[in-house]
């Protein structure tokens, strides 16, 4: 994982938001991945604000593009935010959004 790489997270009533920082990689990807299998339950929607990203590693990008249809069977709504959601975010389906 990127050494400077965090997810601050907190629930607004029943809506997630995780802040993204540092340089997302590959591993940092994978934390991404796993915190928001752990941390949706019970969310009627997820914001990944990414206005705290430096950096989306290619290998990244693709290690979480190609893993987010995981979580499809979530079935709660990914609404993506900040300068790099459109770098972060799966191509747009029925579960994903860009907010700008």
């Amino acid at each position: 994982m990127a050494a400077n790489f965090r997810i601050l997270f907190h629930k607004s009533e029943s809506s997630l938001h995780l802040k993204l920082l540092g340089t997302l990689d590959g591993s940092s990807a994978l934390e991404l991945l796993n915190t928001l299998k752990v941390k949706t339950f019970g969310a009627s929607r997820v914001f990944i604000h990414t206005a705290g990203l430096n950096e989306i590693d290619p290998f990244g990008q693709s290690l979480f593009r190609s893993h987010f249809n995981e979580l499809k069977a979530i079935a709660t709504p990914f609404l993506f935010t900040g300068e790099k959601a459109f770098e972060l975010a799966p191509e747009r389906n029925g579960v994903v959004g860009i907010v700008s």
